[in-house]
């Protein structure tokens, strides 16, 4: 059976084609695990065509965004050593500071490993776009269920390698918060200021000549959650939960009647938690991606309220569409 994911950003999708299990073996029984790799695509909304390959490809383009983003964010350049020949997709600064040359080569005949020094194709990737490829990379090595060997190895690059350099915020703007997660979500977030979190406290009381202040909060807490309200984080990250969401329901045939779920969002866009709220969707989570999506390290329970978060309402309608919405109480 051929299985396809589909890892979504604004600015990239990260679209695989593949084989399951042949032993039968599964992580989950409505996600059948996808073993075997037959075609990988990076699509760039811009462009007409994708760059695609097969296994060597996906590993190369892997570890060379991530390998260069490391440069990119740490200001120490990568070995020469490190660039080796073989590599099929190799990352380049471009001819100005939010210019990244990404250029791929043809895969090497059965049993060689000499590359062909002319590439295939040459594209010039801004900065949001190469940070967009990164975070499908990352949604990627975060699904169990997909190429479960498939994994990335990075290491230190050596003191010897570092160079003086001038401060890193004049060659790169965003906010250097990690290879992925942070650094990902401020950039694909269409740079959006992040929210302060306004732990709860008491309110004096006040003279009653004292008018309150017009602006609402960004962050209030409901019902012992700290809550993000501003509308414009609310809205970017309500359209990256439906992306993902969508991506990933691939058996809506079985829902045979609305399922809808109160999921609460994080500011980075990961599902921290959901909650069943008519009769079926409390049982019925398994036939929705929710659980698959939920974030792999929840947060300390003593800090849960400290933590703002979005909240949404996502329905998924027995026929077939989904809906995600601010929630309303």
């Amino acid at each position: 059976m051929t299985i396809q994911r589909r890892y979504s950003l604004p600015n990239c999708n990260l679209l695989l084609e593949g084989l399951g299990d042949l032993t039968g073996n599964t992580q989950l029984v409505n996600r059948p695990a996808m073993s075997i790799l037959v075609n990988a695509e990076c699509q760039l909304p811009r462009l007409s065509q994708p760059i695609s390959g097969g296994r060597k490809f996906l590993e190369s383009l892997i570890t060379s965004v991530s390998s260069y983003t490391q440069e990119l964010l740490s200001g120490i350049p990568q070995p020469i050593s490190s660039q080796n020949q073989s590599t099929l997709v190799r990352l380049q600064k471009g001819k100005n500071s939010d210019s990244h040359l990404l250029s791929v080569y043809p895969e090497p005949a059965e049993g060689s490993n000499e590359v062909d020094t002319n590439p295939t194709q040459e594209i010039e990737l801004t900065t949001v776009e190469l940070f967009d490829v990164l975070e499908a990379i990352d949604q990627l090595l975060a699904d169990t269920s997909t190429l479960p060997d498939l994994s990335l190895s990075l290491k230190p690059v050596s003191k010897r390698y570092a160079v003086t350099h001038n401060s890193l915020n004049k060659r790169l703007k965003p906010v250097a918060l990690g290879l992925t997660g942070l650094a990902v979500a401020g950039i694909s977030s269409y740079l959006l200021p992040v929210p302060k979190v306004q732990p709860p406290k008491s309110t004096p009381v006040e003279n009653s000549s004292t008018s309150p202040s017009p602006t609402p909060p960004l962050v209030t807490n409901t019902q012992s959650q700290a809550e993000i309200t501003d509308v414009k984080v609310v809205q970017a990250i309500q359209k990256q939960v439906q992306e993902k969401l969508g991506a990933n329901w691939t058996n809506k045939a079985q829902v045979k009647e609305d399922l809808v779920y109160q999921v609460n969002v994080d500011q980075k866009g990961q599902i921290v938690s959901y909650e069943g709220k008519n009769k079926l969707a409390s049982s019925s989570a398994k036939l929705t991606p929710l659980p698959a999506l939920l974030s792999k390290s929840p947060p300390n329970t003593k800090n849960a309220a400290q933590i703002p978060v979005v909240k949404l309402k996502a329905v998924f309608k027995s026929s077939g569409k989904l809906e995600v919405a601010p929630w309303s109480s």
